[in-house]
């Protein structure tokens, strides 16, 4: 089985939701953790956890964490997922082969209730459709 980790900026909403639909999706193929470099005091956002949830995705074990935890787990791919890497997100200094996939975070979605509930669900669907259901054409990308 090969590890992912997923990196953001404040691990609440889109590593959060990266490692929760991989583990969930594809067990027994990849295990996926996620950290930030400044993990957010507030946790897993919850607008994060309902999108997970209405998907049948559980949320029980996500808590945010910090990079510094897995800086020598070696994962085989480290996935950031920062819009704008160069200033949100950290450079890995770990092992681990390393792609950049940048969506823009949801929880800086500005409407209703609805409006922001619908930013979550398009990048959980994105990370789904881009990230999850890819993690072995990108392994397969960075080791040639």
């Amino acid at each position: 089985m090969k590890t992912v980790l997923f990196i953001c900026t404040g691990n609440s909403a889109r590593s959060q939701l990266a490692e929760a639909l991989t583990n969930h999706v594809r067990p027994g193929e990849w295990q996926a953790v996620s950290a930030g470099v400044a993990p957010s005091p507030a946790g897993v956002h919850p607008q994060a956890r309902a999108v997970l949830q209405e998907s049948g995705v559980p949320t029980s074990a996500l808590r945010a964490k910090h990079l510094d935890e897995f800086r020598d787990a070696g994962p085989d791919l480290v996935v950031t997922v920062c819009d704008s890497a160069a200033q949100e997100c950290p450079v890995w200094l770990g092992e681990g082969a390393v792609v950049h996939h940048p969506l823009p975070d949801p929880s800086h979605a500005i409407g209703s209730g609805d409006a922001k509930r619908n930013a979550f669900r398009r990048i959980r669907d994105r990370i789904r459709s881009e990230l999850v259901d890819r993690l072995d054409e990108l392994w397969e990308q960075v080791r040639s």
